[in-house]
C-alpha cells in the first residue's frame, strides 16, 4: 500500500479504536484518548509532529546501524502514536538491503492495534506489547532502540530511569536513535493556551472540511474532539536546554556519535503552539551509543 493509503486507514482504524482501549493513566489521571484517536487524522491534515517530519534523519542513522552489523537487527521503538516510526524502520532496512524485525512496546493498545494493522497490510516482521516501557524487560536484547518526541512524557526524574532502562535493553554497541523538541522559553508544561486551543479546533475543522474523503468522521466531531483535545492539561514536561537533553543520556554512560539541534527540515505548517504541534522550535537529533565493552 502507499504511505497515503496506510495513513487513511490508519485513521480510520484508530478513530474506532481508541474509545475502547484507551484508558487513564493511573500515575497522572490523563486519558490518551483524544491524542490516540485523532493522530493519523492529524497528520494527514499537517497538524501532527510526525516521525514522518524527521525521516530523511531516521532514514540516514538507521542505514547507517542496520550496515554496521550483521544479519537480521532487532529494534525496539519505544512508544508510538501510530505507525510512523516503525514503517520509517522498515525503509531504512530495505534501503540497505538488510531485515529487521520490530517491538513495539506501549502502554496503550490503541497505536499497537494500528502497528499490528499496519505489519499484516506490509507483511512486516513486527511484534507489539502493552507495557510501560519502564516496567518492560526482553532478554535477547537489541541493536537498535528508536523514539520520537518521547522523553516529554516523562518527568525529570523518570527520563534518568528512561535512559537507564533502554542502555540495559541494547546489546552492548547498540544505539538510541531519538528527536524531541525543545522548548526555550522556560516553560514547562507543552499544553494548549486558551486562545491556541480554539484556533487549533477552527484549524483542524476547516483542513478536515477541505479533505472530508479521507477524514474518518464528519469535519465537526473531528473539531469537537480536537477542542477536548485542546482543552486537557499539558501531558508533557519540556525540556528546556541541549545541556538539559545531553546530561540525561551522559548520567546513564551512553557515548554520543551525534548530537544535532535544529529546526524542522521544512518550516511549521501552522503558528499554533501545543502538544504535538509542529512548531519552528529547535529539535534534538540524537545517535546515543551504548559502549561496547563494560566501563
Amino acid at each position: 500500500m502507499s504511505r497515503d493509503a496506510l495513513l487513511e486507514g490508519a485513521a480510520a482504524l484508530a478513530f474506532v479504536t481508541a474509545p475502547r482501549c484507551c484508558t487513564a493513566n493511573p500515575g497522572n489521571g490523563r486519558t490518551c484518548l483524544y491524542i490516540h484517536r485523532l493522530w493519523p487524522t492529524l497528520r494527514m491534515m499537517g497538524l501532527a509532529m510526525s516521525a514522518e517530519l524527521h525521516r530523511d534523519f531516521f532514514m540516514r542513522a538507521l542505514g547507517a546501524e542496520f550496515l554496521r552489523r550483521e544479519g537480521a537487527s532487532r529494534v525496539l521503538v519505544s512508544g508510538a502514536s501510530d505507525h510512523a516510526l516503525p514503517a520509517i524502520v522498515f525503509d531504512a532496512a530495505r534501503a540497505v538491503g538488510r531485515s529487521v524485525s520490530v517491538t513495539v512496546v506501549d502502554r496503550c493498545d490503541t497505536p499497537l492495534a494500528v502497528n499490528r494493522w499496519f505489519a499484516s497490510r506490509e507483511n512486516a516482521n513486527l511484534d507489539t506489547v502493552q507495557s510501560d516501557i519502564l516496567a518492560y524487560e526482553d532478554s535477547g536484547g537489541f541493536d537498535v532502540i528508536c523514539t520520537h518526541s518521547f522523553l516529554s512524557f516523562f518527568t525529570a526524574e523518570q527520563r534518568d530511569a528512561l535512559a537507564a532502562k533502554w542502555m540495559r535493553l541494547l546489546r552492548p554497541g547498540g544505539a538510541a536513535i531519538t528527536v524531541n523538541r525543545l522548548r526555550l522559553d522556560g516553560a514547562r508544561s507543552t499544553g494548549f493556551s486558551a486562545e491556541d486551543g480554539a484556533r487549533y479546533a477552527a484549524e483542524v475543522q476547516r483542513r478536515a472540511s477541505g479533505m472530508q474523503h479521507r477524514m474518518p468522521a464528519a469535519a465537526e466531531e473531528i473539531a469537537r474532539l480536537a477542542t477536548e483535545q485542546a482543552a486537557m492539561p499539558g501531558g508533557a514536561q519540556a525540556i528546556r536546554s541541549e545541556q538539559e537533553f545531553r546530561a540525561i543520556f551522559e548520567r546513564a554512560g551512553y557515548d554520543f556519535d551525534e548530537f544535532i539541534c535544529q529546526p524542522l527540515p521544512a518550516p511549521a505548517q501552522t503558528e499554533i503552539w501545543g502538544l504535538g504541534i509542529p512548531s519552528d522550535a529547535p529539535y534534538v537529533q540524537i545517535i546515543a551509543r551504548k559502549p561496547a565493552t563494560p566501563r
